[in-house]
């Protein structure tokens, strides 16, 4: 067995392990993982959080579905040098949450972006279906701007 197949077995395997465990997951523990991804850059254990049908709400704009979210995820990894969104408290009703977060963030031209959010989460057969966020959109404007 070469190793690039045994390589890929496993990483197939712990995919496979990672959607099995969100599957199971809380409302609450949905959310918390969705900012423990976030915070440990870890974008693509992030991404399956998702319903392949997800409806992403923000005021700059909304992305329906998974593949539109990954590449939204890479315009935060190209225009960020460092990025943190930390949990300040959650409320969750079922399977609905919302959380009230402060991001902290860094752009590729050393701009600092603090801004105050309210996340709102739909959560179906253990997946994000819809979040729509809220927060001052003129705070992003110095990402929103710069030349990548």
């Amino acid at each position: 067995m070469s190793p690039d197949f045994s390589y890929c077995c496993i990483f197939i395997i712990s995919l496979i392990i990672k959607m099995m465990i969100v599957m199971t997951m809380t409302t609450i523990e949905l959310v918390e993982k969705y900012f423990q991804s976030v915070n440990n850059g870890d974008w693509e254990e992030w991404l399956l959080l998702f319903d392949k049908n997800i409806v992403f709400t923000e005021p700059i704009g909304t992305v329906n579905g998974i593949e539109n979210l990954g590449k939204a995820v890479e315009g935060l990894k190209t225009g960020y040098r460092t990025f943190r969104n930390e949990l300040l408290e959650v409320f969750v009703d079922g399977n609905r949450a919302v959380a009230r977060t402060k991001i902290n963030a860094m752009t590729m031209s050393d701009v600092p972006i603090n801004v105050l959010a309210a996340n709102f989460y739909t959560v179906e057969n253990g997946k994000i279906v819809s979040q729509e966020n809220i927060f001052d959109a003129q705070k992003l404007k110095p990402f929103l701007d710069q030349k990548t």
